[in-house]
């Protein structure tokens, strides 16, 4: 590989650490039955708003909405729109829970207006056609414009009770708009609060995922979470089973292995705890901070983590009793040597950079690594 190369994979994705991935999901999935997109349309005015904001009814804070990054002269013009009757933009809700609504898209404006009209910590600032309400708050505005603040229409989309989780997982991505999109795991982590959401932040945060990752995988947009959920998935489901017909998407199927997280009696979630924990160890014992990143020789520094290496890596590991991880563990030359000459074969390289969500060459990388672990320990 060319150095150039290499410095285009160390920048890559930066933000979270992780080498940028091509899933090659183009595969068409089966047209939606209208009937199961269930989107309900809702007018409302901000008093409406305002009270189930008060009464915590709207979720502000849900775990994959990004933080309120909107400064006071942008909060301030979405408040002198209204008074002035500029039409505000609809907002979209997860209205599963008809008594605590999701905030999908929108999250913003809201905040925006919970901060002026109910925690009243607002100042208007450097607006644009209304210079006399500077550095006013809500009560220190004439009563007509706090009416006509409260009477603003809003149009409210709820996604309803029943709307299939693939279905929902569309809309997601489709209508998501406030700045930078939600990432697929984000949306995942929306769709499936409680028991899911909570085990994988919970893995998450091992010291022993941290330790073989080199701590190099960040938080942000929750890539340290997927990779855990890809290790579950594909323990649970190891490659033989991955086929289109039964999952329409590389998405897809992640979402519907975390959907069944909530279902996995608690001895299952121990038993895949205790095997990530272990697996991580390995990983860090055998190659040191190169686990789960591709090297083609030993002359550069280290590339990020490569998602395709580390679930086929962490998988076929925890598929291996103890005797045979103790023969791995001290042929750890070996290995490292054998994997590092297959790195350099273009063949073997692909699987592991593009496609990377196709079924055959799923199955493909699954066996390249086990076929590497046979080696060793035949």
């Amino acid at each position: 590989m060319k150095d150039d190369d290499n410095d285009r994979l160390i920048a890559d994705d930066g933000s979270t650490g992780i080498e940028c991935e091509d899933t090659g999901d183009t595969h068409k999935a089966e047209p939606y039955n209208p009937a199961k997109v269930r989107v309900s349309t809702k007018p409302t005015i901000l008093a409406a708003i305002r009270d189930r904001l008060m009464h915590n009814e709207i979720d502000l804070k849900p775990g994959f909405q990004r933080e309120f990054v909107w400064n006071e002269t942008a909060q301030s013009r979405l408040i002198e729109s209204m008074m002035i009757k500029i039409p505000i933009p609809a907002f979209y809700m997860d209205a599963t829970d008809e008594d605590r609504w999701l905030v999908v898209d929108g999250l913003q404006r809201l905040s925006t207006i919970k901060r002026f009209v109910i925690d009243k910590d607002l100042k208007l600032t450097k607006l644009e056609f209304l210079k006399e309400h500077e550095k006013k708050t809500f009560d220190e505005l004439p009563h007509n414009f706090q009416r006509r603040i409260n009477e603003t229409e809003f149009t409210v989309f709820l996604i309803e009770k029943g709307t299939p989780g693939n279905v929902k997982f569309n809309i997601f991505k489709r209508i998501n708009t406030g700045g930078e999109p939600l990432s697929p795991q984000e949306i995942r982590h929306a769709l499936n609060q409680g028991k899911p959401a909570d085990v994988l932040a919970e893995m998450a945060k091992y010291e022993e995922f941290k330790k073989a990752t080199n701590k190099s995988i960040k938080e942000k947009r929750m890539a340290d979470r997927e990779c855990v959920l890809r290790f579950i998935s594909f323990y649970r489901n190891y490659p033989e089973s991955y086929v289109f017909k039964d999952f329409e998407s590389f998405d897809y199927f992640l979402n519907q292995c975390m959907s069944e997280i909530k279902t996995l009696d608690d001895d299952v979630i121990t038993d895949i705890r205790e095997k990530f924990k272990k697996v991580m160890d390995v990983a860090s014992e055998i190659f040191g901070k190169d686990a789960f990143r591709k090297r083609y020789d030993l002359k550069h520094g280290l590339n990020p983590i490569n998602k395709a290496l580390f679930e086929t890596w962490s998988v076929n590991l925890a598929r291996l009793n103890d005797n045979e991880l103790d023969q791995i563990k001290s042929r750890a030359q070996q290995l490292k040597e054998i994997f590092m000459k297959k790195m350099n074969k273009a063949e073997f390289g692909n699987l592991f950079a593009s496609g990377t969500g196709d079924p055959t060459r799923i199955k493909d990388r699954f066996k390249e690594i086990d076929d590497i672990i046979k080696e060793v320990i035949k």
